[in-house]
């Protein structure tokens, strides 16, 4: 019996066509193409909802445009496993090549200097220097990055005259006091620029001193407008003012308590009168905190966070990442503004100039928005020139390729009320429009010339039938462009919420949920691209490309500290929407390890599908073990424990008990060792197919048509698992 289901829930299911099982060659190692190192079950998906595709990566699986594929890492054949790695950001602590990254990269924006890097390759520099004939900002790159070389080689030769000074000084001491006289002046000269340098650092400490005044200032004035201090005299105001000052806190404690501290001790002086009012100093800290998030913070106070410490106190942090990163994400990566009703919302970041900056204004323009994917010849030969360079390939890629690539995408969007959708009507080329040398008759400008002088005779009574044809076609030509070219546009929506399964109805961060280029633009030229997917869950990196002779910049790095940042803004919002999937982690593959630098991570296990600390899953990955299960039930260690225990007391009793503890530990093992199937084979009924307008279940089916799916109907189960058998469609096109 065949049952119909109606386009209006289509629109909210998974559509997939499973491949089953391939190898094919690892790029991860030295195996060589002829190795087929690399297993995998794939699928095609038609259309994907969000929430389906955060259940598969949660499973180990990742998508390639519609192309969504899990590794069998557990094969005997797989040379390189690769392990889902994903960060709670809400946990997130930058690591010193995390804030080497974003100094470097602020250093640029705004002062237009450029670090140097002795471990920089020469075909960097190189490229840097090819690419000045046609970029202006590379000719200021330059010349920095030639002062900068200049600059280091004297101050290297100032240290080494430093050390000859030491010398000749204690030469001077025994016999030579004209060389006592030089050293004195080089040791001048020395000390003048130490002064210098201390000027610099004191100026520094300058500003910063004055916006902790400024910060201590506005909280005591807010402090002294609370009506619940009003008690107090002209007198006790005075020694709250006197008393109520912003300390810094020694090195020891800042993890703790953060660079800065207010104690409220004082108040205890006035104890008597606030019982009397039942006010209590937590009360009044609470109101403070409360009224600095409400009003202060936004008056150029960004970067510090107030938070309630022990004993009184306060704690005041400094943001995770600088000032100027900040000010990156204030607008925020991805919580952007809307421009011209397009879903081409632009974040132009604004870096200020009172942290570090020398110059009244940054240098350089740096701004990021967010797009549908689509293949322009901007982003086209972006990626072009990227995979050229750095992935050193040589063949010839066609828009084609790129598309299926990176453009494609099964997942259906829901994209915040607050944005435009009109951006989904055309994917943002005209490949599929005749544009050429053909008219809008679809015929070649000679051809017609020819036509028209055969008909010459009965031109004057075609004339107005042939342009209203001409007009006709014009416009079903302008009608086909407005057109929703790719059909997962068509069926998406735009909603302040999605609802979901696990967690009910949730909010909608904007853009929204789906698939989302972010474009990196410098001085208004693009320098790099994002491919993104925003879950329920998690923002997922799919992938990044970028201007190879922006190497400098470290770009790639600097996006995962800007999509991290994205997610902790939008988990304020949406609180599960906390976590940041960087895809696999292969950990024989030194490539891959950079992403171990964004603490704290986790591992997915492969088999149990738990999420693992990370360097609790990589101490079960030895040299020469590079497949492990991460996840051990810990009620059957503890009880292995207690038995091990009962064992030093009675070995009698620990025998039998050791054999009952064997069988139970075999059954468990034999239980996990179970296909999804066998331990529930009532789940291929539950798998629904599609053809056509229709949907129908195994059962629904002939007998001969369920021999032949059978066994490709069993293996998809195994691989999606039982919620996602129940809820994936079966799609034959």
């Amino acid at each position: 019996m065949e049952r119909l289901l109606m386009q209006s829930s289509l629109s909210k299911s998974s559509l997939i066509y499973p491949h089953g099982s391939y190898d094919s060659s690892c790029n991860y190692c030295d195996a060589g193409e002829d190795q087929k190192g690399r297993i995998c079950y794939g699928m095609v998906a038609d259309q994907l909802t969000c929430e389906d595709y955060q259940l598969l990566i949660d499973q180990g699986w990742r998508r390639s445009g519609t192309f969504i594929y899990k590794p069998n890492n557990s094969d005997k054949n797989t040379c390189c496993p690769q392990y889902t790695i994903r960060l709670d950001t809400s946990s997130f602590k930058p690591s010193k090549d995390n804030k080497s990254t974003i100094k470097k990269f602020n250093n640029y924006i705004l002062n237009n200097i450029i670090k140097d890097n002795k471990k920089e390759k020469e075909s960097t520099t190189n490229n840097n220097n090819a690419a000045t004939n046609n970029n202006p900002t590379n000719n200021n790159t330059t010349n920095i990055k030639n002062n900068i070389d200049t600059q280091i080689k004297l101050e290297n030769d100032g240290n080494n005259n430093n050390n000859n000074n030491n010398n000749n000084n204690n030469n001077n001491n025994n016999n030579n006091n004209n060389n006592n006289n030089n050293n004195n002046n080089n040791n001048n000269n020395n000390n003048n620029n130490n002064n210098n340098n201390n000027n610099n650092n004191n100026n520094n400490n300058k500003n910063n001193d004055e916006t902790i005044i400024k910060l201590n200032n506005e909280i005591i004035e807010t402090i002294l407008n609370n009506g619940m201090v009003l008690i107090f005299n002209e007198q006790d105001k005075k020694i709250l003012k006197e008393n109520l000052k912003i300390k810094i806190n020694s090195n020891k404690t800042i993890k703790e308590t953060g660079s800065y501290s207010l104690s409220f001790g004082i108040f205890n002086r006035y104890r008597s009168k606030l019982n009397e009012l039942s006010i209590t100093i937590d009360q009044i800290i609470d109101y403070t905190i409360l009224e600095f998030n409400k009003t202060i913070k936004n008056n150029n106070y960004n970067q510090f966070n107030l938070e309630k410490g022990q004993n009184n106190h306060i704690n005041i942090k400094m943001d995770s990442l600088p000032q100027t990163l900040n000010g990156f994400t204030k607008t925020k990566t991805l919580n952007t503004q809307n421009s011209n009703k397009n879903l081409t919302t632009t974040a132009t970041t604004t870096a200020t100039a009172t942290t570090t900056a020398k110059t009244d204004e940054p240098i350089h323009k740096f701004e990021i928005s967010i797009h549908k994917p689509k293949c322009t010849d901007e982003v086209f030969s972006l990626y072009c020139k990227y995979q050229k360079i750095v992935h050193k390939e040589d063949d010839e890629k066609t828009k084609s390729g790129f598309k299926r690539f990176l453009i494609d995408s099964p997942l259906i969007p829901i994209i915040h009320p607050d944005e435009s959708y009109d951006d989904y009507v055309n994917d943002g080329t005209d490949e599929d429009d005749n544009d050429g040398n053909e008219n809008s008759n679809g015929k070649d400008d000679s051809i017609e010339d020819e036509e028209e002088d055969e008909e010459e005779e009965d031109e004057e009574e075609d004339d107005d039938e042939k342009e209203k044809e001409e007009k006709e076609k014009r416009k079903e030509k302008e009608d086909k462009k407005k057109e929703i070219k790719n059909h997962i546009y068509k069926i998406g929506q735009k909603s302040k919420t999605l609802k979901t399964r696990k967690f009910g109805e949730i909010n909608t961060p904007k853009p929204g949920y789906g698939s989302f280029h972010q474009y990196y633009r410098l001085d208004g030229k693009l320098v790099g691209v994002g491919v993104i997917d925003i879950l329920p869950e998690c923002l997922s990196s799919v992938y990044f490309f970028y201007d190879p002779d922006y190497n400098f910049l470290s770009l790639g790095k600097y996006s995962a500290l800007g999509e991290i940042e994205w997610v902790k803004k939008v988990s304020q919002s949406v609180p599960q929407l906390k976590y940041y999937y960087m895809g696999y982690y292969i950990h024989s593959c030194q490539k891959m390890k950079y992403k171990a630098n964004y603490h704290p991570s986790q591992l997915l296990c492969p088999e149990t599908f738990k999420w693992v600390d990370f360097k609790k899953a990589i101490s079960f990955l030895q040299p020469n073990k590079k497949y492990s299960r991460f996840y051990f039930d810990e009620n059957n260690s503890n009880q292995n424990n207690n038995n091990n225990n009962n064992n030093n007391n009675n070995n009698n009793n620990n025998n039998n008990n050791n054999n009952n503890n064997n069988n139970n530990n075999n059954n468990n093992e034999n239980n996990e060792r179970l296909t999804y199937f066998e331990k529930e084979p009532k789940l291929l009924d539950q798998v629904r197919f599609r053809q056509k307008n229709f949907t129908f279940h195994f059962s629904d089916v002939s007998v001969r048509f369920q021999n032949l799916l059978r066994d490709q109907v069993i293996d998809y189960i195994n691989h999606v698992g039982p919620e996602l058998t129940k809820e994936l469609i079966f799609y034959f096109k």
